[in-house]
């Protein structure tokens, strides 16, 4: 046994001896090991009767460590576990041995591992004493090494404690059988000699070996850079030995093993490291670099070999660079180039000579310059750079061409002081300030009377002077007065000798902005082109100075804005005289600095001198379209062009005229291409000619310096007009190439080409880069104008490259040498896998394409914690699909995959890692409480003001739904009321607490569902200031002792702006009307009611100005720790919405101020109603309104908690954006809204609105546990739209517990785990405490100030103009339901209006009807509109119709056979925007002689009505139907949530209804609808047909089929059905139509020829249709034997038709007469899935088997069956009624179609759910089922049921048939002549071989013939016969008997005797 020491000195008992047996390996972590010394030790081996005392915090702390595992062994044992008081730990296992009752020990107990058995208390005491004396631990070490502790050197001993003897008492108190003790003591030892022998060891020296990284080695002279390989040393991490041994000591270990333990110094960077390897090759291709600085005319060159000398190292992958070698090197040139500081004599224009000394010259920006130059050598690559300079002059040497100058606050050379009675210089410019003081204040100054500013020039220039605005330009330039109707004026001075300008101020309330000075060009030599360019405009602020070939145009002052009705004349033009002629322009331009308004930046395009179109760069990098719209807005913005590019970035412009307008094309270098066209009639500056408009093709220019390059101007045949690089000459030096260098890239995507030179390039020195792919046999161009010296050319297939580089001057300069580069092969990688995720509550399934030639993959994950760069590789698998069940809910998971090919099980080749994909395991998100239609339906009737003076509070109310409602006030429930269905209820003078109270009524519906309602209400008692609008005294003067002002300006200008104290001012109830700027801290703004305080301003024309000026109320950054609570700001600005001015910016509010907070504030605008601006923020309660980009602002750090964020309806603008902010890349967050609700006004519909946009590339809003409100519904699948150039995928747009109809989670919806979203709300993340700032404000409010105040209430009347939830009686409308996707959705259309309500319209007239639209689009709220009659809606029938136009206008296609149609005319009505709205009749009114075009829309319902008389004879196309386009209704673009019921559709010229062109989800259900041939009564069709009959002469299509053999009748019979019915999906092409979802229930299609539906990409369910088309089907065979197949072909035989990969399932439906009921593609659209189920399929009046035909032409194609449990598992709806397919001619068809349902009641109509007993599928309808095996003889056969209705299936057993023999005998063995055969009884059913009476046949016997002798006999020899059976052949031989000798009697004379 051994026993453990604790830290707190108390013993544990441990088996340690146990412990060894086991020999569990230890762990590789540190703190597993420790844990491991204290868990080992007898954990697993306690019996079920042990006790287990723990309390030590160590072993708690280990505990919690090893967590489940220990908790899950306990557990595992039934341990029970005690908590003891004090500080001690014992852990005590008893087993069961004998018990001595003398007072000794039992047999087998041991104290700390020693044995005690027999001995007595004090005789084991002295026995343990004596055995701790030999103590040691020895210490493991690297390298063999071993050190020892002995207990002498650290004081190490028992410590015998009362325990001891308890143990004998408690051995001797047991029974028989009570068991042995093993017992820890406590050991001690004296920690200061622990302490000191610990510091001692060698392993703890400071002088053992480091352990070193492996790194790169430091620059020497001539060498290259290498990796030094890393050193495993001697170095420990010392705390973690010293906690190691105390660990060890106290456990009584003997040994430890510090490497085992992980003591020691870890390797991290190996010389293996991929990172290292490329930092090193980056460091030595560095030494060939170069890094050119152009300073002025002059240039610097640093060699790379010098920089690498700066050379550091790296860190994590990036070379660093020692900062003080840089500095040291900037700090050189400055001393060479700076110019500031030496004496120069100047003229004045008061004709004196002034001598000045000072800082007016150059001086380079050392710090900006020293950061940018590191940032250089880090890349290693050649690049150039212009110097920057924190102060400028007019030139080093001779004459520059501009500088210029402006206010700026700050530090460094910016001169940031009062000026008073002295002289001094401002930025490089002398200031006489004797008569007053120049202040700077952001990027303008007060140019106070008398103050005078002198500007040094040197020769002839412009001087420009820009004031704030015009009205602020007080002053004099060069003694001429400026211009006070423009911000900027000029003066001109013409001397050629050095001299001053001087700038005198006028007034006190001048402001400069900034001061320029331009000089005139150089002149020189050029070759005159056919065209030359000339300037326009204001001449004199454009200077264009050809340098070389490049043409450097510089423009000051001028500003592209609105003089009133025309373009500021303040702007240059540079361009071509005007033509009208069809030329074609392109340049490149470079822009080097420009002003940073929007007004400022090059446009290229055309011009006329009043009207511009064209596309450019403004403040420098932002890409826009910017042309005249009119006089209302000479300036405009557009949407055709965005992005950003970095300063100095070379863009490509072109423009040509062609047949539809000027097309205008923008390439950023290294970015795509981008077009926009100016459409020769909807632009203003061609509207009148149109393409023969006469125009200048050119720029236009506006504070900004640029360079063009590459200008060419060309005449439509091909003729050169201007070439820039030919009519000037090219200067500078062509460059020559030294050394060439390509580096293919790991991923094989790139080459990177970079070269050195011999000689520079300088001026117009340009590169010329080749290609070859044979080893230099060949050699294409790749580029032959570069600047760089280097090149990353995009490999589009593998093999072997080579490239070569030359030199030239000039782009057609000749091309000097060129040098190549050593071969590159690129061999093909393997394809990059392409991942999809499906998840679900507890897993994520991840699946991809196989990948040719891989035959393993590797798959790897990472959780949103654990980041990319612990990605962890999960499987290598050979499948292409894993299931990850190894997960936790809604924490979003990453995957990638790397395919592996593989040769003789090495890896042979791979891929680059796939794309990741993320999914989350989700069981889908519900809300604590419920919103919008979901809601209990709360009005709050009478409240009292959020302020009282008395401690009451009174709330009364409806609710719409029976429900119970708790009034909770700061989170305590108070009182409780249950009310019926829109009943009241009323909480009255409950108490609240003095200061700030949290007030929340809890609403809780009968269904469970909680509506929450919360207030904010503060019981104030103490105040410091009174503001009331109906005061009338001195402003500051005291009302009942506090200083009281008539407006809130006055009150805060009253606090000091050093005020440390909080301040608080209460504003009385009102109205004020005040532009309200707040600048002193600690103020604090409470109002008597958030909403009758009300603080408001019309910014009027200052919308969409400067952000200062445009909001109602500014909150500047000086106003910090400012708070607002309980009122309104609001900008009154009329927002109009409706294009004619582009921007519309009015803030509400604009708050700069860091530690601000907002609480219970209604923030209302429209266009950017709250700048969160900069500041750290805090909104609670809040109600922030506005539809376009509402909550935005420049590096906001605002946290919106509880906050209700509400999309304003516009009339003119049907769309908007919550959020759009701009943050930085390194922003730890940007807008976090915490538990808000995102809603909107009624009337806000479509799919048109959208969470957020980036306004900055980094933009960062965070969403957690939000609700996201129905009106983004049509966009949840993506709330995120791009802005000017910047993604919203690539912006840090963040989600956590989103949920409501709005929400999703998919690709476009990142999301972040539980353990962020908790982060991000705690005051270490926001870097601020707004909780406490909160409640601390609370408090303040709670003083002894008594106000006397009645009660104020805030009342509103109820006015229900709904039904009741319960009303009406429902019985046996259950079946009417909306169903499938609509129903899904939570569609209400006008939900359920009384008729008396104001939003219910009756119409029994066209101008009722069309008035009736107009209304509802004008409210927007949600409505009802009755038809009471037939109305016909053609264009020339409707009276006052263009009173309309905005909504219905004659359809483009205008009628041209039918006389009706002549006549009447056909309109196209658009619901475009529109939602919330129901349009139906009680009685079946039809509608005739329109296309209804539903755009945009969202929650439409149209009910029972008749749609007819839409058809015309097609002659134009003979019979293609493909001129007219009319469809009685088409949904697109983006419209969702529709249900079309009961409706009847007859006839039409094209579709019936078409869907297509969806943004999300489409959610359309169309049921109980019936679609039927020819028109209502027939009497429309017989009409057209009657007419060609009467004129067969003026219908050529129809003579034509006369005159080949069709009557009159057949002729109608062809034209009799329907041809087109319902198309889903725009084109092949239009893969948005994938979000198609639409449900096709109950329905009777009588004599359709197609598309039943026709579906592209989407999902369709049909079921309980009837398609019945076997009419048509006999015309079409009558007509084939009259005219032939080529006519009776027209009559298109389809059923329902799967395309694009599209998937439709059939269910329970009745088709007959369609050739082809099912097919997989049409046409030459690809196939999709389809499949029929429980349906039947009939034709030509028998029953037919119903399969999947593949009906494309497309190669390749497979009809492909949809498999319907796969189908019906991702519907979003299970609940619907089937019927039997054979039933629906009785359950569905006679209800089908308008006027079918009598007797229904308005409620009934509106309603889309029934209160009726659901239709319950209780029986079984069986068919007569088949045989799915067949009964035999001796086995039972089955036969399967399907039931009819459900689809449900059941097994019958057949019966075995027994066997039945035939009478006669079968043999079944013939007999044969030697064996017996046999006969039976067969059983005559087939396939059984059974028999009966099996009968023995006797053997035949042999027939011998008379045989045959086969062997004759001889004398001696016996012969042979043989004798052949003459039935079976066989044969038998018999004996012939020897012959004998038969001897002659003569005597024959054998030998003659010789003589």
């Amino acid at each position: 046994m051994n026993t453990i020491i604790l830290q707190n000195g108390k013993t544990a008992i441990m088996n340690m001896e146990k412990m060894k047996e086991k020999k569990e390996p230890l762990r590789n972590s540190y703190e597993l090991d420790l844990l491991t010394i204290f868990f080992r030790i007898g954990l697993d081996f306690f019996s079920d009767s042990a006790i287990i005392r723990i309390q030590n915090p160590y072993i708690q702390a280990a505990a919690r460590w090893r967590g489940r595992e220990v908790c899950e062994k306990m557990k595992n044992k039934s341990m029970s576990i005690l908590k003891m008081t004090g500080a001690a730990a014992a852990l005590v296992l008893m087993f069961a041995q004998p018990v001595l009752a003398d007072g000794s020990f039992a047999n087998g107990t041991s104290v700390n591992g020693v044995a005690v058995g027999g001995m007595s208390n004090e005789e084991a005491k002295a026995k343990l004493e004596q055995n701790y004396g030999s103590y040691k631990l020895t210490i493991k070490e690297r390298g063999g090494k071993t050190e020892e502790i002995t207990a002498a050197e650290i004081g190490y001993k028992v410590v015998i404690t009362n325990e001891l003897q308890a143990a004998i008492d408690q051995q001797a108190a047991g029974a028989a059988g009570a068991g042995a003790l093993t017992i820890a003591m406590p050991l001690s030892c004296d920690q200061t000699m622990l302490a000191n022998r610990i510091a001692s060891l060698n392993c703890m020296s400071d002088s053992a070996a480091p352990t070193v990284d492996a790194h790169i080695s430091a620059w020497e002279e001539g060498k290259d850079f290498t990796i030094v390989p890393e050193v495993k040393g001697e170095s420990v991490d010392k705390a973690k030995v010293q906690t190691a041994i105390n660990a060890a000591i106290a456990s009584g270990m003997t040994e430890i093993d510090l490497e085992a333990l992980g003591c020691y110094t870890p390797i991290q960077v190996t010389s293996g490291d991929a990172s290292l390897k490329a930092l090193c090759a980056q460091m030595n291709q560095a030494k060939n670099a170069t890094i050119t600085f152009h300073i002025g005319d002059a240039t610097e060159t640093l060699s790379g070999t010098e920089y690498v000398s700066w050379y550091t190292g790296g860190e994590n992958g990036v070379i660093t660079v020692d900062r003080d070698k840089a500095a040291a090197y900037i700090k050189a040139l400055a001393a060479k180039y700076d110019t500031a500081g030496t004496t120069r004599t100047f003229h004045t224009t008061s004709g004196k000579e002034v001598a000045l000394t000072g800082p007016y010259g150059w001086k380079i920006d050392q710090t900006a310059e020293t950061d940018n130059l590191v940032l250089m050598a880090q890349t290693g690559i050649n690049q150039e750079r212009e110097v920057q300079f924190s102060q400028q002059a007019a030139s080093h040497s001779g004459a520059d061409w501009i500088t210029s100058w402006s206010f700026v606050s700050g530090s460094g050379d910016y001169f940031n002081k009062t000026i008073q009675n002295n002289t001094g210089y401002y930025n490089g410019l002398y200031i006489d300030a004797s008569t007053g003081k120049l202040a700077a204040s952001g990027d303008k100054a007060q140019f106070n009377g008398g103050t005078k500013i002198v500007v040094p020039v040197t020769g002839r220039c412009t001087v420009s002077v820009e004031a704030y605005s015009g009205m602020y330009a007080l002053y004099t330039i060069g003694g001429e007065a400026a211009s006070t109707t423009t911000a900027v004026s000029s003066y001109r001075y013409d001397s050629k000798e050095a001299g001053t300008v001087e700038i005198v101020s006028t007034g006190g309330d001048a402001y400069i902005k900034s001061i320029s000075v331009v000089y005139d060009a150089k002149e020189v030599e050029y070759v005159e082109q056919p065209k030359m360019p000339v300037i326009t405009g204001s001449t004199d602020s454009l200077v264009v100075q050809p340098e070389g070939q490049r043409l450097k145009l510089t423009q000051t002052g001028g500003t592209l804005s609105a003089d009133k009705t025309n373009i500021s004349s303040t702007v240059s033009y540079y361009g071509f005289e005007e033509t009208a002629d069809i030329n074609k322009l392109s340049a490149d331009i470079i822009i080097n600095s420009c002003g940073n308004s929007s007004s400022n930046g090059l446009f290229f395009g055309a011009y006329d001198g009043s009207m511009i179109a064209t596309a450019g760069i403004r403040k420098s990098t932002e890409l826009k379209q910017i042309y005249y719209k009119g006089t209302s807005e000479p300036v405009g913005a557009g949407s055709a062009l965005s992005g950003t590019v970095a300063v100095g970035t070379m863009v490509h412009f072109e423009m040509v005229k062609t047949d539809e307008g000027l097309a205008i094309s923008v390439t950023p270098k290294g970015q795509t291409e981008q077009q926009l066209v100016y459409k020769y009639t909807s632009t203003e500056l061609f509207k009148t000619d149109k393409a023969a408009t006469a125009v200048s093709y050119g720029f236009v220019l506006a504070g900004v310096e640029a360079t063009i390059k590459n200008m060419k101007y060309e005449a439509a045949d091909g003729k050169v007009l201007y070439d820039q690089n030919k009519c000037y000459k090219a200067k500078g030096t062509a460059p020559e190439i030294d050394t060439v260098t390509a580096i293919g890239s790991d991923t094989r995507e790139y080459i990177d080409v970079s070269w050195t030179n011999k000689v520079e390039a300088d001026g117009d020195g340009l590169y010329v880069l080749e290609v070859s792919q044979d080893n230099g046999s060949t050699w294409s161009k790749v580029e032959s104008a570069l600047t760089d010296t280097s090149y990353r050319y995009i490999l589009k297939e593998a093999g072997d490259y080579k490239f070569r580089v030359s030199g030239k001057l000039g782009v057609d300069g000749e091309i000097n040498s060129y040098v190549e580069s050593d071969k590159v092969y690129i061999r093909p990688a393997l394809d990059k896998p392409v991942l999809s995720t499906l998840s679900t509550s507890d897993k994520i399934n991840v699946a991809w394409d196989k990948v040719n030639g891989a035959d393993t993959y590797e798959l790897y994950r990472y959780s949103y914690d654990e980041t990319s760069d612990n990605a962890k590789l999960i499987a290598t698998i050979s499948e292409c699909a894993y299931e990850d069940s190894d997960v936790e809910a809604e924490m979003p998971y990453y995957y990638y995959v790397i395919a592996y090919s593989h040769i003789d099980g090495r890896i042979d080749n791979y891929s680059n890692p796939s794309d990741s994909v993320w999914a989350v395991p989700s069981a889908g998100h519900t809300g604590e409480y419920a919103y919008e239609d979901s809601s209990a339906g709360l009005t709050i009737t009478r409240r009292s003001y959020n302020t009282v003076y008395d401690g009451k509070l009174t709330l009364e109310g409806v609710v719409e739904k029976q429900s119970t409602v708790t009034l909770k006030i700061n989170g305590t429930v108070v009182d409780e009321k249950s009310v019926a269905v829109k009943g009241t209820f009323a909480f009255t003078d409950a108490s609240l607490s003095a200061g700030r109270n949290d007030v929340e009524l809890l609403i809780k519906a009968k269904d469970g569902s909680v509506t929450r309602e919360t207030f904010n209400y503060v019981y104030l008692t103490n105040y410091d200031k009174v503001v009331d609008s109906a005061y009338d005294g001195t402003d500051g003067e005291q009302v009942n002792g506090i200083p009281t002002y008539k407006t809130v300006q006055a009150a805060v200008n009253s606090v000091d702006k050093a005020n440390t104290k909080r301040v608080v001012i209460l504003v009385k109830e009102g109205d004020y009307n005040e532009h309200l700027v707040v600048s002193s801290p600690y103020i604090s703004l409470i109002g008597e009611d958030s909403e009758k305080t009300r603080i408001y301003y019309d910014v009027k024309e200052l919308a969409g100005g400067d952000m200062d000026k445009r909001c109602a109320v500014r909150i500047e950054s000086t106003a910090h720790n400012f708070t607002a609570e309980n009122l309104t700001f609001e900008n009154t600005y009329n927002y109009l919405g409706d294009g004619t001015k582009s921007n519309e910016s009015a803030d509400a509010l604009s708050s700069d101020a860091d530690n601000a907070s907002y609480i219970n504030v209604r923030i209302l605008g429209y266009q950017d109603t709250l700048c969160a601006n900069k500041g750290t923020q805090y909104y609670y309660k809040c109600y922030i309104a506005g539809n376009v980009d509402f909550i935005y602002g420049n590096e906001p750090r605002a946290l919106f908690n509880d906050c209700k964020l509400v999309f304003r309806y516009n009339a003119n603008k049907n769309s908007g954006y919550v959020c759009a902010p701009k943050t930085s890349a390194d922003a730890a967050y940007g807008l976090t809204f915490y538990k808000c609700q995102v809603l909107s006004e009624d009337g806000c519909s479509g799919n048109k609105y959208y969470l957020a946009r980036p306004w900055g590339a980094d933009a960062y809003i965070t969403w957690i546990d939000c609700y996201m409100g129905k009106i983004l519904r049509a966009n949840a699948a993506n709330p995120y739209a791009d802005m000017s150039g910047n993604s919203a995928k690539a912006a840090r747009f963040y989600e956590y517990g989103s949920y409501g109809p709005g929400y999703a989670i998919n690709a476009n919806r990142s999301q972040i785990s539980k353990k962020k979203a908790d982060e991000m709300i705690k005051i270490n993340y926001l870097g601020w405490d707004p909780y406490s700032v909160f409640r601390a404000v609370g408090i303040n409010y709670a003083g002894n100030v008594t106000t006397k105040a009645e009660q104020k209430y805030v009342t509103t009347q109820y006015v229900s103009d709904t039904y009741n939830e319960n009303d009406g009686d429902d019985t046996g409308l259950y079946k009417y339901n909306v169903e499938g996707y609509a129903a899904s959705a939570g569609v209400t259309g006008g939900g359920n209006l009384l008729e008396e309500s104001k939003n219910y319209y009756k119409a029994g007239s066209a101008k009722e009807f069309l008035d009736a639209i107009k209304s509802v689009k004008a409210s927007g709220r949600a409505s009802v509109i009755e038809l009471t009659a037939d109305i016909a809606l053609g264009d020339k029938e409707v009276e006052g119709y263009s009173e309309y136009k905005s909504f219905i206008t004659a359809h483009k296609n205008y009628p041209i056979t039918h006389p009706d149609l002549i006549s009447s005319g056909v309109s196209m009505l658009k619901l475009a925007g529109m939602s919330n709205l129901t349009i139906y009749s009680k009685n079946g009114a039809k509608i005739t002689h329109t296309c209804i075009d539903i755009t945009g829309s969202d929650n439409i319902i149209i009910r029972n009505i008749k749609f007819d008389e839409l058809w015309e004879w097609d002659d134009e196309t003979s019979g293609g139907y493909d001129r007219n386009d009319w469809d009685y209704m088409t949904i697109e673009k983006g419209s969702s949530n529709i249900w079309i019921d009961h409706c009847t559709f007859y006839k039409a010229y094209d579709g019936v209804i078409d869907i297509k062109t969806p943004s999300a989800y489409s959610n359309i259900t169309i049921s109980w609808c019936e679609f039927l041939p020819a028109s209502d009564g027939g009497t429309f069709f017989d009409n057209m047909m009657n007419a060609m009959k009467a004129n067969p002469d003026g219908y050529a299509y129809y003579k034509h089929l006369l005159e080949s053999g069709m009557t009159h009748e057949q002729i109608c019979n062809y034209a009799y059905g329907q041809k087109k019915t319902h198309l889903l999906g725009q084109s092949d092409e239009d893969a948005s139509s994938k979000n198609i979802t639409v449900t096709f229930a109950n329905n009777y299609y009588k004599d359709s020829m197609d598309r039943m539906p026709r579906l592209r990409f989407g999902t369709a369910h049909v079921y309980n249709c009837i398609m019945d088309a076997q009419n048509l089907r006999n015309y079409r065979l009558d007509i084939e034997k009259t005219a032939g197949s080529e006519y009776a072909q027209k009559i298109v035989s389809n059923g329902a038709s799967s395309n694009c990969g599209a998937h439709m399932l059939l269910e329970n439906c009745y088709m007959s007469g369609m050739t082809n009921a099912l097919i997989s593609g049409n046409g030459s659209s690809a196939a999709g899935y389809i499949n029929a189920f429980n349906s039947i399929y009939m034709l030509d009046g028998k029953q037919a088997e119903l399969k999947v035909a593949l009906n494309t032409d497309k190669a390749g194609e497979v009809a492909l069956v949809q498999d319907r449990e796969e189908f019906k598992n991702a519907l979003p709806y299970s609940d619907y009624v089937l019927y039997a397919a054979d039933s629906l001619s009785t359950e569905v068809q006679p209800y089908t179609g308008a006027g079918k349902l009598k007797d229904l009641t308005t409620l009934q109509w509106e309603r889309t759910s029934y209160n009726d007993l659901p239709l319950v599928h209780k029986e079984h309808v069986w068919n007569d089922g088949e045989i799915s095996k067949d009964s035999t003889c001796t086995e039972a056969g089955e036969k399967v049921y399907t039931c009819k209705v459900c689809g449900e299936t059941k097994t019958e057993e057949i019966a075995a048939l027994g066997h039945s023999y035939s009478e006669e005998w079968t043999v079944d063995k013939e007999a044969t002549c030697e064996e017996a055969g046999s006969k039976s009884h067969h059983c005559t059913r087939p396939g059984c071989d059974s028999k009966s009476d099996v009968t023995v046949i006797e053997a035949l016997g042999h027939e011998w013939g008379e045989g045959k002798e086969t062997k004759a006999p001889t004398c001696t020899e016996a012969g042979e016969k043989t004798y052949t059976c003459t039935r079976c052949d066989k044969t038998k031989t018999e004996a012939i008997e020897a012959l004998g000798h038969a001897y002659s009697e003569e005597w024959t004379v054998d030998r003659k005797s010789v003589v």
